[in-house]
């Protein structure tokens, strides 16, 4: 039912971040100047129908989200901290570790999240991001980006802008049949939706013109239908030298009958998880299962097999999980039980208790917990 999409590696030469040290103010670099940002470029136009080859970027960035790897833009980068556009932020105030690599060079950095995009702000350019700030002290992951901003410099390297987008991009894990001209089915994964396309990873080629999309619901019902075509191809050695994956960016052509409203609300309903922190606990394949369930429909999902560190999350974080899926696999001693239970409830953490339920109903007692908007059956 959900399409697994293994997480891309942090970049070459990158390291585990030391832990996280007091922060300070993002503005210049002592000794090492941030690369500078990119320069605004207009789209340069495309014969319709043809796919655009994505070009490979000098520095490669990454964030952990959940227990992934999310791709992101770069739009600034100093020593003290960095801006990141992508579809779908961490939360204000959460710790994040971002990878960024330049060749062989790489460094994994952990920091705190100090700005994102409001969700009017997104929906009004078509694009969102988050500003991060690093440690200030001195560790191997500072050293590795210190001499990482020293060769980009040195190269004269600067930051490619983003594409432009006219909607913001979700991330999920979602299955797609494709419709070939010759009437074959093509079997295939979206990787991300907005409210005008989608991103498909395929094993095969597309060809140009619009081609039918059956998309099938959360619930019982007949599939979101529609037409798209291929307008960008990620293709696979570029995505293996980025760490992305393989595929086709898909503008959408046309809906039938009433597939478009539907469509509007899968979106809007993914929009409103992206935005929710997951926090999963249970055996090792019960957490595998649920994670990737949660995942592939929006939600920034993280597993653990230890009851312990779900106290620590609701001791310690900052910001708290919004909320905790506890299936009964996971094994927990009676006084950390009742630990856990009294930091949650003080926290206000909703709490989601499984017994080997599959993961589309965690998703589905979630959604009613966290108010999501209720889908179409």
């Amino acid at each position: 039912r959900y399409p697994r999409a293994s997480s891309p590696p942090p970049p070459p030469g990158a390291r585990a971040a030391a832990p996280r040290a007091p922060t300070t103010a993002v503005r210049g670099a002592s000794g090492c100047a941030p690369v500078p940002p990119p320069a605004s470029a207009a789209a340069a136009p495309r014969p319709p129908g043809v796919p655009v080859p994505a070009t490979a970027a000098a520095i490669h960035v990454r964030f952990r989200r959940g227990d992934d790897w999310a791709p992101a833009r770069l739009r600034s980068l100093g020593l003290k901290g960095a801006y990141l556009a992508c579809g779908a932020p961490p939360r204000l105030h959460d710790d994040v570790h971002v990878a960024i690599g330049l060749g062989p060079l790489g460094t994994v950095m952990r920091g705190s999240v100090v700005h994102v995009t409001s969700p009017d702000e997104a929906a009004r350019t078509g694009a969102a991001g988050f500003g991060v700030l690093f440690p200030a002290v001195d560790s191997p992951s500072r050293r590795q980006l210190k001499e990482l901003l020293r060769v980009a410099r040195q190269k004269g390297i600067a930051l490619e802008p983003p594409p432009p987008r006219r909607a913001v991009r979700f991330p999920v894990r979602w299955p797609v049949q494709i419709l070939l001209p010759n009437q074959d089915g093509l079997d295939a994964a979206a990787l991300d939706v907005s409210a005008g396309g989608m991103f498909l990873t395929t094993r095969v080629r597309l060809p140009a013109g619009a081609l039918e999309f059956l998309l099938p619901p959360e619930r019982c019902g007949a599939p979101i239908r529609g037409r798209a075509r291929a307008v960008r191809e990620v293709p696979w050695k570029l995505a293996c030298a980025r760490g992305l994956h393989s595929g086709f960016g898909m503008e959408i052509v046309d809906f039938a009958r009433d597939s478009a409203e539907r469509y509007d609300a899968f979106v809007q309903r993914v929009r409103a998880r992206v935005e929710r922190r997951i926090l999963v606990g249970g055996a090792p394949e019960r957490v595998e299962e649920l994670v990737a369930g949660l995942g592939a429909a929006g939600y920034t999902a993280s597993g653990t097999t230890d009851a312990r560190a779900l106290v620590r999350a609701a001791e310690c974080d900052a910001r708290p999980p919004d909320a905790v899926v506890v299936d009964a696999s996971l094994a927990t001693a009676p006084d950390v039980a009742r630990r856990m239970d009294h930091l949650f409830a003080l926290r206000e953490v909703p709490v989601v208790r499984l017994a080997g339920e599959p993961a589309p109903r965690a998703r589905d007692a979630l959604d009613d917990l966290l108010a999501i908007p209720v889908a179409a059956r």
